[in-house]
């Protein structure tokens, strides 16, 4: 499906950044908030992602002539996990042992 493609764009020279830390919870509410009811039925659900679909391809189209500008924003910051909680373990705690549910079962 080449609409949600947007792989090429950044060789236009288009910059494609996310508007929250996670772009699909983002999109889900975006989503939910335009679907008119909390259970449509498959019609409406259809009739709701077929305008959406047009929608991100009108955005598409805009970004690609620079009818739209894309918002700056700051860079991601990406922190260090500290080696003693990447390598911690539970004393005491043998985490390969079996389940007593998976020590019951007779093979």
């Amino acid at each position: 499906v080449k609409v949600w493609n947007v792989s090429g764009l950044d060789v236009a020279e288009i910059q494609l950044k996310n508007l929250t830390s996670n772009g699909l919870e983002r999109y889900n509410r975006h989503f939910n908030a335009i679907v008119p009811t909390s259970h449509p039925n498959l019609a409406v659900f259809a009739s709701t992602l077929h305008e959406e679909a047009d929608g991100v391809v009108q955005r598409i189209e805009n970004t690609k002539k620079r009818r739209e500008i894309v918002p700056e924003y700051k860079a991601a910051v990406l922190l260090e996990i500290p080696e003693e909680y990447v390598s911690f373990r539970f004393k005491g705690v043998d985490t390969k042992k079996k389940s007593k549910r998976a020590r019951g079962k007779k093979k």
